[in-house]
């Protein structure tokens, strides 16, 4: 992302799905320049422009991922959510963890091996399972279930697991919307998990977003999220 007085340029990143589905993967990075006095709906239109037939005519569900993530309407101005001088390297700082730690170069982030967890053992007749499980039954009676919900009532029900996990751990302390300052991305994130260190220190072991879907997004926020979070790892460090 890079701007002028009166320009901006957006690295746009489209999520193959629905009637996007077949949309070929050197075109799913668009890289597009419009007025920042500008209608969304006008960046919509040079996004479909640029995909061509069959695409063109599919409406498209914009959304702002950096510097904070947030849905853009066609009548929002653009200078809503880019209002301030952005740093130009953040989405060349993406395709770096593209190519040097996945041997990605096309920049298509749905390449990305998934990431298998390891399997651990449950012993549901612990004090600390059943007191998860009471808990989430109770807000599923209290506010339903987790389908079509909003954010806050999915972190929740994360919540609840979270702090159930780190019950069963030791020197561990969770941190709700802590704020990741970086070189490239600041901003909160619902959940950063922190080991301490000392009765001064602590480090940031771990940090995760409540999402429903868009996991494509997900990852590219997340990314610079972890990137924020090493900044702060290692200024934290340098003051020791």
């Amino acid at each position: 992302m890079s701007s002028g007085a009166d320009n901006i340029t957006l690295q746009c990143l489209i999520v193959p799905c629905g009637g996007l589905h077949s949309l070929p993967r050197d075109q799913v990075v668009q890289t597009v320049t419009v007025g920042r006095s500008q209608k969304v709906s006008v960046l919509e239109a040079a996004i479909q422009s640029r995909l061509g037939a069959p695409f063109n005519t599919i409406r498209l569900k914009i959304r702002q991922v950096y510097p904070n993530e947030a849905p853009m309407q066609a009548q929002d101005l653009i200078s809503t959510f880019f209002n301030e001088q952005p740093r130009p390297d953040y989405f060349h700082y993406l395709e770096k963890v593209l190519q040097e730690d996945y041997k990605i170069s096309s920049g298509d982030i749905t390449l990305i091996p998934q990431f298998k967890p390891v399997i651990c053992p449950v012993d549901e007749n612990s004090p600390e399972f059943k007191l998860c499980i009471d808990d989430i039954l109770r807000k599923i009676r209290n506010m339903g279930p987790v389908v079509d919900s909003n954010e806050a009532i999915r972190c929740e029900y994360i919540s609840t697991i979270l702090h159930t996990a780190l019950s069963l751990l030791e020197g561990l302390i969770i941190t709700p919307q802590m704020k990741i300052t970086g070189e490239i991305n600041t901003g909160r994130v619902d959940y950063a998990i922190k080991k301490i260190l000392d009765d001064l220190l602590e480090e940031i072991i771990c940090i995760t977003e409540g999402k429903q879907n868009q996991a494509t997004m997900g990852i590219c926020q997340n990314l610079l999220q972890c990137r924020s979070a090493c900044d702060m790892n290692i200024n934290m460090n340098k003051k020791k």
